[in-house]
């Protein structure tokens, strides 16, 4: 008796558990699909330029998407890969976790700059967050960074404002803890310097990119895997701008 008792309590532990992990990954199902729908609405008022004689590489209806969302600060592309995106900023690094750009609240979230930076991207050091999500949306891409190869096949990231629209290169791709040095904003006289040489230093591979000290640096982060503290970054600076007249 006893033993029927156990089996039958074992039985309804995994029974539970099971059901669990179905409502999750409904649950997970559903937000990529209502994430995704969302996103691709607000992608139309971005288009890349086609126009001869336009020097803008993307052609961008700001005032659209501030009506829709007035905390935007920049649109993210990386040719050839999911990342197009909406990039937004708030006053702390929790609420976008797990709300999209538009208001929903989802797991996939929005692509967010740390509160600490200046929205402007004048700090030296402009964090950018975006979850690792498991169907390659957001910053999934990311970790495809660590092949050389991968790499290779992506070697442009547009960032664009309604001030300017800058090409970025990776002058780093390397894998780092939430806590560690690479997430710095502010530096000491000095201090700077050591850190862009330490970031190139850490990167998985050769990018074959040089860098400068005296230049600005974005940093793209993102999980490297469910709960653990490991990140996957690119740290990039700016190749070439386009200014917009005002």
């Amino acid at each position: 008796m006893k033993k029927k008792y156990m089996s039958l309590m074992v039985f309804l532990v995994l029974l539970i558990c099971f059901l669990i992990s179905l409502v999750g990954a409904v649950t997970y199902g559903s937000d990529y699909i209502l994430a995704e729908k969302s996103y691709d609405e607000v992608a139309k008022y971005v288009q890349e330029s086609d126009e001869s004689g336009n020097s803008l590489k993307y052609v961008i209806d700001w005032d659209a998407l501030r009506a829709i969302n007035p905390e935007i600060v920049a649109w993210i592309i990386i040719p050839g890969t999911e990342i197009n995106y909406p990039v937004v900023q708030t006053t702390d690094n929790e609420k976008y976790l797990k709300k999209t750009f538009t208001g929903e609240k989802n797991s996939c979230g929005c692509i967010f700059m740390d509160c600490y930076n200046h929205s402007d991207f004048s700090d030296l050091n402009t964090i950018i967050y975006g979850h690792n999500m498991r169907n390659g949306s957001m910053f999934h891409v990311l970790n495809l960074f660590r092949e050389q190869e991968y790499y290779s096949e992506h070697r442009e990231i547009w960032i664009c404002t309604p001030q300017w629209q800058k090409q970025y290169q990776v002058i780093s791709a390397h894998l780092t803890k939430s806590d560690s040095d690479t997430y710095m904003i502010a530096f000491a006289k000095g201090q700077y310097e050591k850190y862009v040489g330490r970031e190139v230093s850490q990167s998985i591979y050769d990018t074959e990119n040089g860098y400068r000290t005296d230049l600005e640096c974005i940093t793209l982060s993102t999980c490297n895997g469910r709960n653990t503290n490991r990140r996957m970054v690119l740290v990039c600076q700016a190749v070439f701008e386009i200014r917009i007249a005002s």
